[in-house]
């Protein structure tokens, strides 16, 4: 092969060209000068004894720009494929094992497998062999089935394999599965490793299964000892750690700033569609099935304990949106689960207790009405369940302890006041104004009264 060598020589400059072997060497005179070969490819090469250098180098005083009107390959044999920017500061790394490696420090997208994934599966009874025969299976390694959509799925599947479960109970796993038309024998053949003999009682009914599987691959985000990977079936796997005291170890997702709100909320309304639409969190439901009675899953609302010696715990509040001037206010509902043979979901409102201070308080109020004189403030309800049965309705306690009293203050109603005449308690009208002593009902309870208000029931 021939070999040209150009060496630059002293001499003026100007425009012009000239063409060596197949390039032509062009100078335009408006300081564009440029090497061309046509109808060829062109290949730049150094070659080396031992471990010599012979490096390429391509340095330039300004821009470099590289533009093709077809692929550009990057590949690198045995190595990265880096690129640097700010002189070098910053490195974009493209990793032998298909990672890429982001400038600031410990930082990474890649990819990876994390076990496999059913795509699709297939259960198949059959009842006798291909030609309907009462053989079982004679020192055999195959059993020959109809050529049916059922065959033809595991046979199309081949790369995954099948679970092959005779009457007996006793399974064996498929080690080829192939259309022997071709040969003579309309039949679908499942062969597996190892002659048995079975009779006929002891083979059939049997039944197929098997499963598609693919590798469960994952995109991953890496900064320093934490990665955020994304796998095929949409999900995200945060980083594993910490959250507060109470909550453990866990998947973590964790806002960054300490100095702003931390907000989740969803999309907003358009004069498309004005409703804005609900934010859900939901817990998974339990796994279903025979031999499965899986628990859904818990949704824990837990705010931070108070730090150093007297620092307070912080606060969980729960609020309905307000309604416009002639719209109602969101509600807040709270309700246990049902249960159709089992007990219903329970609920329970606990104050926080204290070591040496009060124990918190327990307030339930209805909605005022300012200014309408013709609208009434909202009700409080507390309803016990009723019984379809003869085991009765739910009880209403009110306990207290330790002299603690019951106070029951109306504005001009009735204090306890049954519908049945027998169970009436006491209304306004049986108290003397200002009144103070006590009395018996007529169900023989004691009542204590304090200038015109009961202070006691007993």
């Amino acid at each position: 092969m021939p070999i040209i060598k150009i060496v630059p020589m002293p001499g003026p400059s100007g425009t012009g060209s000239a063409d060596i072997a197949d390039f032509v060497f062009e100078n335009d005179g408006d300081g564009q000068s440029s090497i061309t070969i046509h109808n060829h490819d062109m290949r730049i090469q150094t070659t080396r004894d031992a471990n010599e250098d012979s490096d390429i180098d391509i340095n330039s005083a300004d821009d470099v720009w590289i533009t093709a009107n077809d692929t550009i390959e990057l590949t690198s044999v045995t190595d990265d494929v880096r690129i640097y920017t700010n002189d070098g500061e910053h490195e974009w790394a493209f990793k032998q094992n298909g990672d890429l490696s982001l400038p600031s420090a410990n930082a990474a997208i890649g990819s990876g497998f994390d076990g496999t994934i059913i795509t699709d599966s297939r259960t198949a009874i059959f009842y006798a062999d291909y030609a309907d025969s009462t053989n079982g299976i004679n020192n055999s390694e195959a059993v020959y089935l109809p050529v049916n959509e059922d065959t033809q799925w595991f046979s199309n599947n081949t790369y995954s394999s099948a679970t092959i479960t005779f009457a007996d109970s006793t399974s064996v796993q498929t080690a080829a599965i192939y259309d022997a038309t071709s040969q003579g024998t309309a039949a679908m053949v499942f062969q597996w490793s190892g002659a048995i003999t079975k009779t006929f009682e002891e083979t059939y009914p049997l039944v197929i299964t098997g499963n598609v599987t693919q590798p469960k691959a994952y995109v991953s985000l890496v900064a320093g000892t934490s990665s955020w990977n994304f796998d095929m079936a949409g999900g995200i796997h945060f980083p594993y750690g910490p959250s507060n005291d109470r909550t453990g170890y866990g998947d973590v997702l964790r806002f960054a700033s300490s100095f702003d709100q931390s907000i989740i909320t969803g999309p907003p309304a358009t004069t498309t569609n004005p409703t804005a639409n609900r934010l859900v969190v939901a817990g998974q439901d339990g796994a279903a099935g025979d031999g499965y009675d899986g628990e859904g899953g818990d949704i824990y609302l837990w705010a931070g304990s108070g730090g150093g010696t007297a620092g307070n715990g912080g606060d969980i509040k729960i609020d309905g949106g307000n309604g416009a001037p002639g719209g109602q206010g969101g509600y807040v509902k709270v309700r246990g689960g049902y249960s159709q043979d089992s007990e219903g979901g329970f609920i329970e409102i606990d104050a926080g207790s204290s070591y040496n201070g009060p124990g918190g308080s327990v307030t339930i109020n209805a909605g005022n009405n300012s200014v309408d004189m013709e609208q009434y403030g909202g009700s409080v309800s507390i309803n016990a369940g009723s019984s379809g049965n003869a085991m009765g309705g739910g009880s209403i306690v009110l306990s207290t302890f330790q002299d603690g009293k019951i106070t029951l203050n109306g504005d001009g109603g009735e204090y306890l006041n049954s519908v049945e005449p027998g169970n009436q308690i006491a209304t306004v009208s049986q108290l003397p104004t200002g009144a103070t002593g006590s009395f018996t009902s007529a169900d023989g309870k004691t009542i204590t009264v304090t200038n015109g208000i009961i202070t006691g029931i007993e």
